[in-house]
């Protein structure tokens, strides 16, 4: 996410973006957690119309147990693809199936995986 955010700072996008909205980044330190989230719920919804962006980490503390319904999240840009985690039970699973089979399929557990 930071480097991103930096290459669209030093492309002029994160400028051309901020006319329109209000910029967030989830906080790396949990103590501002509190205040970004508040500060982004308080520009969607103040009446404004302006809105926000929020940039954030799949998986982050922002993306997990918050509800980003009706104005809170109206389209989201997804830059890479979010892996399970590897040592959830489902992964462990779902990758033990695929070398147990691998005869009959074209993908291992771990190429599944990469």
């Amino acid at each position: 996410m930071q480097k991103t955010y930096e290459h669209w700072d030093q492309l002029g996008v994160v400028k051309k973006l901020e006319m329109f909205k209000n910029i967030y980044q989830e906080p790396k330190e949990s103590s501002h957690y509190k205040f970004v989230i508040d500060a982004y719920y308080k520009d969607i919804y103040s009446g404004s119309k302006k809105g926000a962006i929020m940039f954030a980490v799949c998986r982050g503390k922002i993306s997990e147990g918050l509800d980003f319904s009706d104005d809170a999240a109206r389209s989201v840009f997804l830059i890479g693809v979010p892996y399970p985690m590897y040592y959830d039970p489902k992964t462990i699973l779902k990758r033990y199936y695929l070398d147990s089979v691998q005869k009959n399929r074209a993908l291992s557990g771990s190429d599944w995986y990469c």
